[in-house]
């Protein structure tokens, strides 16, 4: 009798207990630096680099943050976990970032923000180089369907001078790819390209300006089954 007892207290101690609930986390708001501006509140360390301060907003349900940072030249990521909001870092000056949040929680959900890009700005700059295109579609690595006999790449330019003036686009089926067309002034960022099956394909979209400067996309590829 005394162990069937047990056995009913320890049956009602279970059923009464819940399972802790954590929410996902909500994205963050970036503040600053703000998105595709010219950045000239940075404290300048030396005549190359210079310290930045990125600020954003509380997200719900969160116990921390990292912060992403890329340098669309060179294309290294750097990362940085915080709790706080604010976070400073040293980073090159007359070059152009991007930068996201990510929410953590407790249990290592993640809830990305929004991305923004921004020109570390330096001395006795006039004209700044635009900022790499960004790939729109097809996206890394994307798969076409059968019977597909025509893409249109996608793309969007920025320059803080907004004086870009052309692109060229490199496409084909080398990890190199040919120039395909140059000095196209596709306001809309689109040109359609001729594909076959079984192919995969390498793409590419170089941005120039009125003063000479030029930024790469980096490489991208799709294929087509």
């Amino acid at each position: 009798m005394r162990k069937l007892i047990y056995l009913l207290a320890l049956g009602i101690l279970f059923s009464c207990s819940k399972e802790t609930v954590v929410n996902p986390p909500s994205s963050a708001i970036l503040t600053l630096p703000l998105k595709d501006e010219t950045c000239n509140t940075g404290i300048v360390v030396s005549s190359t680099r210079s310290t930045v301060t990125f600020n954003w907003k509380q997200a719900n349900s969160t116990v921390g943050y990292e912060l992403v940072i890329k340098n669309l030249i060179t294309n290294e990521v750097i990362t940085y976990k915080t709790p706080t909001l604010s976070l400073s870092v040293e980073l090159n000056r007359n070059t152009p970032y991007s930068w996201y949040v990510n929410s953590l929680n407790s249990i290592a959900q993640v809830a990305k923000s929004e991305v923004w890009k921004f020109y570390n700005s330096g001395e006795a700059i006039t004209n700044y180089s635009p900022y790499p295109a960004e790939i729109i579609s097809p996206k890394m690595d994307e798969v076409f369907a059968v019977g597909t006999g025509n893409v249109n790449l996608t793309w969007a330019g920025l320059d803080v001078d907004k004086d870009i003036v052309s692109y060229d686009i490199y496409f084909g089926t080398a990890t190199t790819p040919p120039l395909f067309k140059t000095n196209t002034l596709s306001e809309g960022g689109v040109l359609q390209v001729p594909v076959t099956a079984k192919t995969t394909y390498y793409w590419k979209v170089i941005t120039k300006d009125k003063q000479g400067n030029r930024s790469d996309s980096g490489l991208f590829k799709f294929s087509v089954n």
